[in-house]
């Protein structure tokens, strides 16, 4: 700890004050002794207990508290000695669990590192500008875009960057739950409405980003976030055994392969959204439900159990699905499975959760990680 001049002053003097008062006594006794024998050993008595009386205070309080100890040790049963054996195991292993975690922040820093100076160096494109090349007719650009204003906002301080974020967060909801027409995608004949868990996930995670350390936001998007929650919960069918994509407006697991679709990312990113949310409202069923059904449940059936990893998709029924790329491991939903377990571990300290964090840590940081970002 740093002492400055003035602390070091202030230290002395409060020192030297408190060993004056202690040999008060001593110098009284002095005056009296008139240099006779019993005087002169009274004396010597009061130079070691009258100038030191809070040492002595100190050392009787140890030899007390050490004697009640080895009382207490003494007195134990067999119940509480396993009590106190698996208290001092459970110390131990949570000291061992914050240096492995203290251990994956440090790869994920010089990983992050690395991202961003490769974002610095090829993010620009010199022949086309920056031009879209592509226009995107669904509500994900502008979700993205919306908490990119946010984070601008309370990095800069400024309002209108919050300003913007709420004015197109309002644009999302109208589009999600009024007309969606303006995003210039029709549907097409014949296609009946759907409850796809990517909307109301996504509308979850902005209503957490708009609403943090901002009781006026919470207030405003309070019911919105209540209907993502409700729209969530949907996705969980087949008696509790399956996360499905794509479910009826009513809550009801649709016919054929939309039906029977699965894309455990999307799962694990809504579980940890939902977990975030819980933990805000302080919900404990919630909480349980989101670790248990949208974590565990998506990982015991989304990992390649021969060659590791999370599948792209899957069909419940264990069919082939009808996308191609369905047995891709593409990096994100590994991405969202490391928050969720993380986070998951931090808010139960349950040392299963951090060890399937270290497992997907171990695939994701083998496989996954570019070797361009190396050598950039």
């Amino acid at each position: 700890m740093f002492f400055s001049f003035r602390m070091q002053q202030d230290l002395w003097l409060k020192a030297k004050a408190r060993v004056l008062a202690s040999l008060k006594p001593v110098w009284a006794m002095k005056a009296t002794s008139n240099n006779n024998e019993a005087g002169q050993t009274e004396l010597k008595k009061g130079l070691v207990v009258k100038s030191k009386p809070e040492l002595q205070q100190v050392l009787e309080k140890r030899r007390l508290d050490r004697t009640k100890k080895e009382e207490c040790e003494k007195d134990r049963t067999p119940l509480e000695e396993e009590l106190m054996r698996r208290a001092q195991k459970h110390e131990e292993s949570f000291s061992m669990a914050e240096e492995v975690l203290e251990s994956f922040r440090k790869k994920i820093c010089a990983e992050l590192d690395q991202v961003v100076a490769f974002w610095l160096k090829h993010s620009h494109d010199e022949d086309h500008g920056g031009q879209a090349v592509k226009v995107q007719r669904t509500i994900f650009s502008e979700c993205f875009y919306v908490m990119a204003m946010d984070e601008l906002a309370r990095v800069t301080e400024e309002q209108q960057y919050q300003d913007e974020a709420v004015r197109v967060m309002d644009q999302i909801v109208h589009w999600t739950q009024v007309d969606s027409s303006g995003l210039g995608r029709p549907e097409l004949p014949g296609a009946g409405p759907t409850n796809s868990m990517a909307v109301p996930m996504m509308l979850l995670c902005l209503v957490e980003q708009l609403v943090e350390d901002r009781p006026e936001m919470a207030k405003k998007y309070n019911e919105l976030g209540h209907w993502c929650i409700q729209q969530i919960l949907q996705h969980v069918q087949r008696d509790g055994n399956a996360i499905l994509e794509c479910v009826s407006t009513d809550g009801q697991e649709l016919p054929g392969c939309l039906g029977r679709h699965q894309n455990p990312g999307h799962a694990l990113e809504a579980g940890w959204f939902l977990l975030q949310y819980a933990t805000r409202h302080q919900d404990e069923k919630l909480k349980k439900l989101a670790i248990e059904k949208f974590m565990l449940l998506p990982l015991a059936s989304g990992w390649d159990q021969q060659h590791g990893g999370l599948f792209y998709f899957l069909d419940v029924e264990g069919h082939c699905p009808t996308q191609l790329e369905w047995n891709m491991k593409l990096w994100w939903p590994h991405c969202e499975a490391l928050i969720a377990f993380l986070m998951g571990y931090c808010e139960t300290k349950d040392p299963n959760l951090l060890e399937k964090f270290t497992q997907i840590f171990q695939y994701t940081f083998s496989h996954v990680c570019s070797s361009i970002l190396i050598n950039i």
